[in-house]
């Protein structure tokens, strides 16, 4: 077992204890703690409300922009013809902010056309998500569901490249939205060159991200428990990132690619695969109760991966060890809670090179670390993964401050009033108890002042 190790001499102090190791690590743990539930907690509330959900505000953004372009706007295909979207204009009439969950995902399945077309749109826009503020890239959403949606309908890469790809932006001509990323022609290796690559993969796959899915994994003879979220990673980073034509085993690639570990591998040494982009989507495939349906209807029985997305469907609780195989996407604001609340963990006795520079590999590091450690236990009891410190995407700055500052207190609050959360209904009970208390922090007047 790993010792923590004797905190660095300072001045004696009242406080000294505050300062060890221990209390620093525990202290990070309490606040990990709170993650795991705002993140599992936000994901039941959705599944029950789907008005207060992401996806739903995507669906609505579609239904406005279609409607506008069949309507008034004065240049669209919309304007001569519903073409393949008329189901669109029959569906959206149902969309409401009362809407119950089994209403919802019927107007999804309808709008996805039971072929995968919104998990498509997700990750052809994500191709897009860097170095652009988030609210920008997710507002041509329906720009990209009209592209996934053609590209299901053709199955022809050139066809969609003439119609939507221009010199310099996007273009869609079914409701006349444009997108420019300021990266499409100062570097379109990056953006431009990697989605014609992933249109003209998945051409060769019924024109679907989840056909491609389905039988990369069905085709597999290596998809475990143990390992099928990260094979289902490696499968969409060859689908977009992969530049050779090289014909490679999936495992094998996994394996070569850093997306699967040698389990006896030293803490400082493991790799992370894949880029924040990729763990992104893939997070929200996962957790996210109505893009994992999307997925779920379109694997075959042959999927050796759809027994456990099932049983995720059934309880994301009682199959939450799956989500251990989920990466930290390292985004920025992930970066940013490193540097101010793990950077003090860099004195304490952690080996070298456990904590870096990159957020997603310092936390999985971190992660297995603290396994061969005396917080062995309470990481595994607890179920710490690392994907649940992507809470501080939603957690920013004052708020983020506030949570780890009383973390300890409201983990003990939670602990005193409804136990160590077992189930969904706990598990919004104690998120309750951490919304309240932040609401109240973040209201009272600013102690800098």
């Amino acid at each position: 077992m790993i010792r923590v190790g004797k905190p660095p001499t300072q001045p004696k102090s009242h406080n000294n204890q505050n300062t060890t190791p221990k209390h620093q690590i525990q202290k990070l743990l309490d606040t990990w703690y709170l993650m795991r539930i705002i993140t599992l907690a936000e994901q039941i509330i959705v599944k029950n409300k789907p008005s207060v959900g992401f996806l739903f505000s995507c669906i609505g953004n579609i239904c406005t922009q279609f409607l506008y372009a069949k309507e008034i706007a004065p240049i669209t295909e919309l304007a001569v013809t519903e073409g393949h979207f008329s189901t669109l204009f029959k569906e959206c009439q149902q969309i409401s902010w009362n809407i119950d969950a089994t209403k919802f995902m019927s107007i999804l399945e309808a709008l996805d056309g039971n072929s995968g077309i919104i998990i498509t749109a997700h990750w052809l826009l994500y191709i897009f998500d860097l170095q652009e503020r988030a609210e920008y890239i997710w507002t041509h959403f329906p720009l990209f569901y009209s592209l996934a949606k053609t590209l299901k309908q053709k199955q022809d890469s050139k066809h969609i490249e003439n119609k939507y790809i221009l010199q310099d932006s996007l273009r869609d001509p079914w409701t006349g939205r444009q997108f420019k990323h300021r990266f499409y022609t100062a570097k379109p290796h990056l953006l431009k060159e990697t989605l014609t690559r992933t249109i003209k993969n998945l051409s060769d796959h019924n024109g679907s991200l989840t056909a491609y899915i389905n039988d990369k994994l069905t085709k597999c003879d290596h998809v475990t428990s143990e390992n099928w979220i990260r094979l289902t990673a490696v499968a969409l980073y060859q689908l977009t990132y992969e530049t050779s034509n090289k014909t490679e085993d999936l495992y094998e690639y996994a394996k070569n690619r850093n997306f699967i570990q040698n389990g006896n591998i030293e803490p400082w040494k493991i790799k992370v695969g894949g880029n924040k982009r990729l763990w992104s989507a893939l997070r929200d495939y996962i957790m996210d109760p109505y893009l994992r349906k999307l997925l779920l209807k379109n694997m075959d029985n042959e999927n050796p991966a759809k027994t456990y997305l099932e049983n995720m469907e059934k309880s994301i609780i009682e199959s939450e060890s799956h989500l251990n195989q989920l990466e930290l996407p390292g985004d920025i604001w992930n970066q940013k809670f490193q540097q101010e609340h793990m950077k003090k963990l860099k004195n304490m006795k952690i080996p070298r090179k456990i904590i870096v520079k990159d957020a997603r590999t310092s936390i999985r590091r971190l992660y297995h670390w603290l396994q061969q450690s005396q917080f062995k236990k309470q990481v595994q009891q607890e179920r710490l993964y690392p994907i649940y410190i992507d809470a501080t995407f939603k957690l920013r700055n004052k708020h983020l401050e506030h949570l780890t500052k009383n973390s300890t207190t409201m983990k003990q609050q939670i602990l005193n009033t409804t136990g160590n959360p077992q189930n969904e209904k706990e598990i919004v009970q104690a998120y309750k108890i951490i919304r309240q208390k932040l609401s109240y922090l973040s209201l009272q007047p600013s102690l800098d002042k």
